[in-house]
């Protein structure tokens, strides 16, 4: 599996119910092994309102986009997305993204 970053932003704010969701939907993922980190971006001291982060694995990026398009902050509208691959280097692989 590859890992993918999506940068999210938000098109609307969330509610309390979607946030449930979207939680629920990492949990999954995490289950699965394929969740890496999730979170908002902090901008000096406080929480960016307007991005977050998503890291996670997908077997290519056909099966990224279907699973982003999975995460109810996206198919239900709240947020956008940009997605791109990357090649992590870790201590376990001694900081050689090629090992991966």
């Amino acid at each position: 599996m590859k890992n993918f970053i999506a940068l999210t932003s938000w098109k609307q704010k969330a509610t309390d119910e979607i946030v449930q969701a979207h939680v629920a939907f990492l949990r999954e993922l995490a289950k699965k092994g394929q969740a890496r980190l999730a979170g908002p971006i902090v901008a000096g001291k406080e929480v960016d309102d307007e991005a977050g982060i998503f890291m996670f694995k997908a077997e290519d990026m056909e099966a990224a986009h279907t699973l982003m398009a999975t995460d109810p902050f996206i198919s239900e509208g709240f947020q956008a997305y940009d997605l791109r691959q990357v090649k992590v280097a870790t201590p376990e692989t001694n900081f050689d993204f090629e090992a991966e």
